[in-house]
């Protein structure tokens, strides 16, 4: 369905980050422009060709829908360079937008991305540590150069880096890295991808977690605008009661105060992480979710509002079932899948929310791939 304008329009025109960003990536903020403009919003799934709880090539969501996500996340600090690029090239193909985010290491102590110990002043220029900082960045720089479509043009990547720096979860969040800092390494990756190392098909997303109650604290430790192309926002629906849960309402005002940054700053918005967390292990539980129609009720609110202008809202991923994450659970996903027999032998039914999921995919105003721009 062709987006259909809204009554409010804000988006219009921008400068965008990169200056000399190439025609395809300034296609894709147009293209994104547009939904968000529009009463539709694209539906995205991280990892979508990268893993799947079953050995589907396509992955679980064209498994249980027969299409593609719009929009395929992935993550730089859980797969390798070669890999990001050929992901990068594979979800093009299909007609769908990647967005990636960064879980980057420790530098200072060679811990991962949840070692908390102080590290940004390691990292930044002078720093004892910036030539490994240096060295990821220019991992960055060298899927993104290596990506490229049929024609030879580097693909557009949405990139979000430094995501979710309202929480405390991570070495760059609140409380582990100062307010300066992280303007500073948010600048400083810019300037070095952009200016150095010749980056020109990223649009820069920025996404802390939400709750939010004004516009001020969804801006603490905005780059500036020059430095943000997309502002997006994470937020999970945390072990519900029952379908009345109060997470509706402050997901929905999350939304609304991004809308609002967006147009005042001429950006795109999106969910660039959402999700129903019914699991101790994370993600949906095999049975027993609380909300059976999540899903469509996502959609509902999402598109029926028009003070909302999302682009895409974006679910985390579904890890193979016969293996253990890294925190040992078995059982992670974000997304219904049908009936499958993992390796081990187990048969698995299809998950009890899979008839939502498919008429999310139905729903009228939820697109999926492909994507053209």
């Amino acid at each position: 369905m062709a987006p259909e304008p809204k009554r409010l329009n804000g988006i219009g025109p921008t400068r965008l980050v990169d200056p000399d960003a190439t025609e395809q990536t300034r296609a894709l903020r147009r293209r994104l422009a547009a939904v968000a403009e529009s009463e539709n919003i694209l539906f995205g799934h991280q990892n979508a060709l990268v893993q799947s709880v079953a050995d589907h090539p396509e992955g679980d969501v064209h498994a249980a829908t027969g299409r593609h996500p719009a929009v395929a996340g992935l993550g730089n600090g859980h797969v390798g360079t070669d890999l990001t690029a050929e992901a990068i090239r594979l979800a093009h193909d299909r007609g769908m937008i990647t967005t990636v985010e960064d879980h980057m290491p420790n530098f200072a102590t060679g811990g991962p991305y949840d070692d908390c110990s102080p590290v940004a002043e390691h990292i930044l220029p002078g720093g004892k540590d910036h030539a490994a900082f240096l060295a990821r960045l220019a991992g960055i720089a060298d899927w993104a150069l290596a990506a490229r479509d049929e024609h030879g043009h580097p693909i557009p990547v949405v990139f979000r880096p430094f995501h979710e720096h309202s929480g405390d979860w991570f070495w760059w969040g609140t409380g582990n890295t100062t307010e300066v800092e992280y303007i500073a390494l948010w600048r400083f990756t810019v300037e070095y991808l952009r200016d150095t190392q010749g980056v020109h098909n990223f649009l820069y997303a920025y996404s802390p977690n939400g709750h939010f109650t004004i516009e001020a604290d969804y801006l603490d430790r905005w780059p500036g605008d020059d430095y943000v192309d997309l502002v997006g926002f994470d937020s999970y629906h945390d072990l519900p009661a029952g379908p009345d849960d109060p997470w509706w309402a402050a997901v929905l005002h999350d939304a609304r105060t991004v809308t609002r940054v967006a147009r005042a700053k001429h950006k795109i918005a999106a969910a660039t992480e959402i999700g129903l967390r019914h699991n101790a292990q994370d993600g949906l539980a095999p049975t027993g979710n609380a909300i059976p129609d999540w899903y469509t009720r996502l959609a509902d609110l999402f598109t029926g509002d028009p003070d909302l202008a999302l682009a895409y809202v974006a679910t985390w991923r579904n890890h193979p079932f016969h293996l253990s994450d890294a925190e040992g659970a078995a059982h992670h996903f974000w997304v219904p899948y049908p009936a499958f027999t993992d390796t081990n032998g187990t048969h698995h039914p299809d998950h009890e929310m899979l008839p939502d999921f498919r008429a999310f995919a139905r729903h009228e105003r939820v697109l999926f791939a492909p994507q053209p721009y």
